[in-house]
């Protein structure tokens, strides 16, 4: 919708309006609107103003009272009206990732929080539109039944999707609210699988309550899935000692971050296309004895620079590098 604001000059004889534009958008069908999008909605919306002005100047007198009326407190103090509601163009369509599918991919469900969200939420009807995730395959989908319990989609054409960083991101507990911060941007950037390690330096009170959050990292890694149109959901594993993490790891790169390494970079340790296992330290870093373990195990200490992060703040640095090689 659009609205005005008059304000008065200093001398108070003349004043100034500004039109304020609102644009309402249907977010059911689309997640992104871009400003080329937007800026040609209103180009193609100024022009139809135009063209019906030019209308109005050619048709002769006549114009019934009550439609100068409206058009007068419709379009006062401005010299070109403003539709109220723009309709943008659709960019991209909401991505789902199914809960359950058919052996023949023609068909896949959303259950729980899912069809509730679908169904209550955005008001999801037959007929409609949406990308589909099934088995790793990314499907143009139309709904087929909707309920609160189960959302069904009719499965179409495959579609191109971008495949998941191989990278398994070995993260120390720390902190449960920066370590969901640091699950959830490890899922946007991709990668592929996480473990929670219970590190020696890890608190007492975290190694011990952090089977139960479990469930709730693969809630958050779910939802992050989502919001970046993953095709796939990561991996997240139960929480694991270290010596026994590193004694089950088969990844061909295996490299640790270490804050005394000062001379071998992330970026030369990598190899493109090669899976590689990422090791990120607790608050305080490994224990000498960690360490050692590391060392039994070739892995490769490397260094993101010269300051000391947070590490969720390394975990998306070298998450980040990783993403440009692999």
């Amino acid at each position: 919708m659009s609205s005005s604001v008059e304000t008065s000059s200093h001398s108070g004889r003349r004043k100034l309006r500004y039109n304020f534009l609102h644009f309402s958008l249907d977010t059911v069908f689309s997640d992104f609107y871009t400003f080329p999008s937007c800026k040609s909605a209103l180009l193609s919306a100024t022009g139809r103003i135009e063209r019906r002005q030019e209308r109005r100047k050619s048709k002769p007198p006549g114009v019934s009272l009550q439609r100068k009326a409206t058009n007068k407190a419709t379009h006062a103090g401005s010299a070109t009206a403003l539709p109220t509601v723009f309709k943008l163009d659709v960019m991209t369509r909401r991505r789902w990732i199914a809960d359950r599918w058919n052996d023949e991919r023609t068909s896949a469900s959303l259950l729980g929080e899912q069809a509730q969200h679908l169904a209550r939420v955005l008001r999801a009807e037959v007929g409609q539109t949406f990308d589909v995730v099934a088995g790793g395959f990314l499907h143009r989908a139309t709904v087929a039944s909707v309920s609160e319990d189960e959302v069904r989609f009719d499965l179409h054409e495959e579609q191109e999707i971008d495949h998941a960083l191989p990278i398994h991101l070995l993260l120390a507990v720390f902190k449960f609210d920066r370590m969901e911060w640091a699950i959830e941007k490890a899922t946007e950037l991709g990668v592929e699988r996480i473990t929670p390690i219970l590190a020696r330096r890890t608190e007492k009170h975290l190694a011990q309550a952090a089977a139960k959050r479990v469930e709730r990292w693969r809630r958050i890694a779910l939802e992050a899935s989502k919001q970046s149109r993953r095709a796939s959901v990561p991996e997240i594993g139960d929480p694991e000692t270290l010596k026994a993490a590193l004694g089950k790891e088969t990844s061909t790169i295996k490299i640790l971050l270490s804050e005394t390494e000062q001379q071998t970079t992330i970026a030369s340790a990598l190899r493109q296309t090669e899976a590689t296992a990422l090791a990120i330290g607790p608050e305080g870093g490994w224990t000498p004895e960690e360490m050692a373990i590391f060392q039994q195990h070739t892995w490769t200490p490397v260094t993101i620079g010269p300051r000391i992060l947070r590490a969720e703040t390394a975990a998306i640095a070298a998450l980040a590098i990783a993403g440009a090689f692999l």
